[in-house]
């Protein structure tokens, strides 16, 4: 699971290393000659900064690598984000390398003025904030109850109406198959005789069992409890 405890590890194993060879005919990564001095650039979020992250995301020798630095570089602004809310830290982290992959196979960021690290840093954050601003549904509420403080979501009258349908239609249909199956007539009795019956007997329990299945098969699986 790739968290910030990870990161913070790949970093403290990477930090003091040359970078690779390959990158080095990039001249964006000029005077850099380790990761330890890629991730200070990046932090310093300048124009140096932008360039860096730019050669890094373009990058086609070890790219996996070079999106470990990246996130690496950004995770005290992961942290900084997410000050009062350290559970969010981790999905940051997550939403935030899955940017860094996006960027580096489409190129998905657009603004030409905006720091690259704060635009991989905004979209990942959206993405995290997105389930907490969610609107729920509207709540119908009976007008005649309007003075009553509602302290929870109610059901959505179209589910109970189609509920109830659902139920009616398994009702005639049990009826009908009592009437044309003992089977099923007596599966039903016996369900009710034994449903609200504490401490049943291993017969008993045997005896329910087969009793749903009965109804299952004759009613469908979904009325059966």
């Amino acid at each position: 699971m790739l968290d910030s405890g990870t990161v913070g590890r790949c970093l403290q194993d990477r930090r003091r290393r040359v970078l690779p060879n390959a990158w080095r005919d990039d001249r964006r990564l000029d005077g850099l000659a380790s990761v330890d001095d890629v991730v200070t650039s990046i932090r310093v979020l300048d124009p140096q900064s932008d360039d860096v992250l730019r050669a890094l995301l373009e990058v086609r020798e070890q790219p996996q690598t070079a999106g470990e630095v990246i996130l690496a570089a950004l995770v005290p602004f992961v942290l900084a984000r997410c000050v009062g809310r350290p559970d969010r830290v981790d999905e940051f982290v997550a939403e935030l390398a899955i940017v860094i992959g996006e960027e580096r196979e489409a190129a998905v960021l657009r603004s030409a003025t905006r720091r690259v690290a704060n635009q991989l840093l905004d979209r990942a954050w959206g993405r995290v904030r997105l389930p907490a601003r969610r609107v729920h549904q509207p709540i119908a509420v009976d007008p005649t109850r309007l003075h009553r403080r509602v302290l929870g979501s109610e059901p959505d009258p179209a589910d109970l109406a189609i509920a109830r349908l659902e139920l009616a239609a398994a009702s005639d249909l049990l009826e009908r198959c009592r009437r044309s199956d003992a089977a099923v007539d007596r599966a039903w009795k016996t369900a009710l005789q034994l449903i609200d019956v504490d401490g049943r007997t291993e017969r008993e329990r045997q005896q329910l069992n087969y009793a749903r299945r009965i109804l299952r098969q004759s009613i469908g699986a979904q009325h059966v409890a």
